[in-house]
């Protein structure tokens, strides 16, 4: 079993961590002129000039010797100082390994030899760092890099350096998507279904008097033939609401495949062509929502992908995967062997929250190949599903915690993001889902982000080349 946490970090990995951080600050000069030194042992490597030394640590993750300074878990320790860093004479010493620490949770080290999966193959949230070290609600990774930049402004201050601080996103990035499970609400399988519910067959979710009035609704919905009357193509209204707002979004489109699991709308149905089509005109973008078998079989991909592309033109899109499924490291390595600009897909089901600790796009480490992954990930923060089906939470709950982790990505100026399934309105099962939604929306609006669809935000990434200058 391979095990790429094993010794010091190389210097590809330790690149891999310094392409992220100049995210936050613009650390080129300091590499150029050699003032950046990663040691194992400061004594002996200490340079005759200046400079900013990382300690590198050679153990394995052990969650048992993590120790925390001011509330922040440090992952490998090399010191019981209870600083992050030391002044002598002109240098910075940090006292323990944050490159290495930043390096596990953002490379995806953690979920490579998974003890379990859930139900659906997925990587369990409660098996996850981010749980047991009750993290989830916090972008450790952009922690340790803010305490990096000020250990670099110190040393800039003191040696006449001009640290560039960098600020991408002002105040903050916001990407709202939508992805497109279901187009009809009224089919005969959802009549059958309410009317088990009526007749007591099945598990009665509300009233018999509610039951009754939905039976009717689906009846005369399914016995209509005009597709613009159903509650789940409401593309237009969305389109609109959301323009009005100031925002555009990402629509992913799923395909029919696998009975019961996948889509039951093809993206070759003339209807599905001039619907994205319409999206991608009004100023939003679409991209691909990848079947299960797409996730973990790159044939099932390769046919997905032409099937979108013979429906729309897009050269590079972007996708998430169906029931965000995502088996690290095969999914990232369809998803570049297939030209994805970018991922969506990684956020736990289970909770809202940080995955990889990282509030802004970030790349997944390829270790057999000792490199980054080509395709970015964009975190996701927000679904609608982990909110009101995995957490069960009220309405005022929900939006205290959006509250909180928009608070989280505005501190750092990262992206914040939204995923909100065009089906995701049953005011059956959800009273006042609607509003809420709109609601949420304007209270994110308030405090006044940079709306993005996927694709700008990652080509407004790319514009900094960060990957190539430090992985050159």
């Amino acid at each position: 079993m391979e095990n790429g946490m094993k010794g010091i970090l190389n210097r590809n990995k330790i690149n891999y961590v310094l392409a992220h951080l100049s995210m936050v600050v613009n650390i080129s000069g300091l590499v150029e002129k050699n003032r950046l030194v990663f040691t194992e042992n400061f004594r002996d490597d200490r340079k005759s000039f200046p400079a900013i030394y990382f300690p590198l640590s050679s153990s394995l993750p052990d969650l048992s010797g993590i120790k925390s300074i001011d509330s922040i878990p440090v992952l490998f320790p090399l010191s019981d100082r209870e600083q992050f860093f030391s002044r002598i004479n002109n240098s910075i010493i940090f006292n323990d390994d944050l490159i290495k620490s930043a390096f596990y949770l953002l490379s995806g080290y953690q979920e490579q030899y998974p003890a379990k999966r859930d139900a659906m193959g997925r990587y369990r949230y409660r098996d996850s760092i981010q749980h047991r070290l009750n993290i989830i609600t916090r972008p450790l990774v952009n922690y340790y890099f803010e305490i990096i930049a000020e250990g670099i402004r110190e040393f800039c201050r003191a040696n006449s350096f001009a640290p560039e601080e960098r600020h991408i996103f002002k105040p903050f990035g916001f990407v709202l998507s939508h992805d497109v499970d279901q187009i009809r609400q009224y089919t005969f399988n959802n009549l059958v279904h309410k009317t088990l519910q009526l007749t007591g067959l099945k598990k009665r979710p509300c009233s018999t008097a509610t039951l009754s009035r939905q039976v009717s609704t689906a009846l005369a919905g399914w016995l209509s033939t005009a597709a613009d009357k159903d509650p789940y193509w409401n593309f237009d209204r969305l389109m609109a609401m959301e323009k009005d707002l100031g925002l555009s979004s990402v629509f992913y489109f799923l395909d029919k495949d696998l009975k019961h699991q996948d889509a039951y709308y093809r993206l070759t149905d003339k209807r599905i062509i001039l619907l994205l089509r319409d999206i991608q005109n009004q100023g939003n973008e679409t991209g691909l929502h990848g079947t299960v078998r797409s996730a973990t079989q790159p044939d099932a991909m390769r046919e997905l992908v032409k099937k979108y592309k013979k429906a729309i033109a897009d050269e590079q899109p972007g996708i998430r995967q169906h029931r965000l499924l995502y088996q690290y490291p095969l999914t990232s390595a369809i998803h570049e062997d297939n030209g994805f600009l970018y991922d969506a897909t990684l956020g736990f089901a289970e909770h809202e929250g940080f995955r990889n600790s990282f509030c802004y796009p970030f790349k997944l480490y390829n270790f057999e190949q000792d490199r980054p992954f080509k395709t970015w990930q964009i975190p996701l923060n927000i679904m609608d599903v982990t909110l009101f089906h995995y957490r069960r939470l009220s309405y005022p709950e929900a939006l205290a915690s959006i509250r909180d982790i928009l608070a989280e990505c505005k501190k750092f100026g990262g992206v914040f993001t939204i995923l909100w399934h065009n089906s995701f309105f049953d005011e059956y099962l959800y009273p006042g889902i609607s509003d809420f939604y709109q609601h949420m929306l304007e209270k994110i609006m308030e405090e006044d982000p940079e709306p993005h669809t996927g694709k700008e935000i990652i080509h407004k990434m790319e514009n900094y080349s960060l990957f190539s200058y430090f992985n050159a």
